[in-house]
């Protein structure tokens, strides 16, 4: 019996170790690393000398391989046809950085209900309606990219959408943009040294998301606002979508434009947190709690909650306002809330505007303290 039980106790462990050694290998026995080039077939093996072309790469990538793509144009998206897997991604990635350039198809990025899919070093340019659609995807991850141009006039030309979570875009250019990173829905993204330029709404909107960061990014859209934080529409009392638990922090926000329309957050969140952040001669304003109901009645109840944020360590300098407060008592009427925002060790200097904390008639010091 002591045997038998010794044999056991020693059987256990192995085949244990064996199960846990056969999930590593399968979770990485595809895994491989193929080329890509402007030349290159569907029906080619995917080496460096007999490359894909973008339609095999879409076509035939399976989770943890990789794609090399080689410099030159492409008129075919991304666009692949299988999600990766937690720790085995599927990743587009640039032989040289910014070199490999999508010029066709729109969007140039389509990874619509697709997830852990990573795209590195990609440059696309005037992409017409969207560089990126990515509804319902989640794990998608954009690196070291460059997208220019929004000649197609759509809005949401980076569009997140019932997101599943962990959108992250990091170390990218964004430039002549309509809502350039667009995400709607869930937790997790990443928004992080970035060059988020020129945009004819707000480059930077996130509606109905929770639990996220913004930092290090350097803003400077001299057309309109920078960021723009919201609950998501339609949803209304008492199951609307807020966004709450924002970071924003070390940021650089910079509008020094003749057309008095710059401005940098309009902050419709609760329990988020904004520091460190440098506001830089926007001449409309730089910080907004606002409370209203939106354009629309579509638009409900987007703009109807603010409370419990935080604003501390900032730095305004030589703005039109730097902070701006109202709310609106019909909005709390029909659901929304507004209060214990509290405003604490910032500094304003060489504003350019006659009020540089602007406190809207109807506001009470419970509501916003400085």
């Amino acid at each position: 019996m002591k045997t038998q039980t010794l044999i056991a106790n020693v059987k256990l462990p192995l085949i244990l170790i064996s199960v846990a050694l056969m999930a590593v290998l399968a979770g990485n026995v595809s895994a491989a690393t193929y080329y890509v080039s402007p030349t290159g077939s569907s029906g080619n093996p995917g080496t460096q000398a007999s490359p894909w072309s973008m339609s095999g790469a879409n076509a035939y990538l399976t989770p943890g391989d990789t794609a090399i793509i080689m410099d030159g144009s492409y008129g075919a998206r991304i666009q692949p046809t299988q999600s990766g897997t937690a720790g085995n991604p599927i990743t587009y990635k640039a032989m040289n950085s910014r070199s490999a350039l999508l010029t066709g198809t729109n969007p140039r990025i389509l990874v619509e209900n697709r997830s852990y899919i990573t795209i590195d070093g990609i440059k696309a340019i005037h992409p017409g309606h969207r560089w990126i659609s990515g509804n319902n995807g989640s794990h998608i991850t954009i690196n070291d990219c460059e997208f220019i141009g929004s000649s197609g006039g759509s809005f949401e030309t980076g569009r997140f959408r019932d997101s599943g979570g962990y959108i992250t875009v990091t170390n990218s250019l964004l430039d002549d943009q309509a809502d350039g990173i667009h995400i709607r829905e869930s937790s997790g993204h990443y928004i992080a040294n970035n060059q988020i330029l020129e945009d004819v709404h707000s480059p930077l909107v996130l509606m109905g998301v929770t639990d996220s960061v913004v930092e290090n990014n350097y803003f400077s859209n001299p057309v309109h606002r920078n960021i723009e934080i919201l609950s998501t529409r339609l949803y209304m009392p008492p199951n609307e979508h807020r966004t709450n638990y924002i970071i924003i922090q070390d940021n650089y926000f910079f509008a020094d434009d003749d057309d008095n329309k710059a401005s940098s957050i309009k902050m419709n969140s609760s329990y988020s947190i904004l520091r460190r952040n440098v506001f830089d001669q926007c001449p409309d304003w730089g910080l907004r709690f606002p409370q209203a109901y939106g354009s629309t009645v579509g638009d409900r109840p987007e703009g109807w909650f603010c409370v419990d944020n935080r604003a501390y360590s900032n730095t305004f300098y030589g703005m039109g306002e730097s902070i701006q407060a109202a709310k609106s008592n019909s909005v709390i009427a029909l659901g929304g809330a507004y209060g214990g925002n509290i405003v604490k060790n910032n500094i304003i200097y060489a504003g350019t505007g006659i009020k540089q904390i602007n406190l809207y008639a109807d506001i009470l010091p419970t509501e916003i303290s400085f």
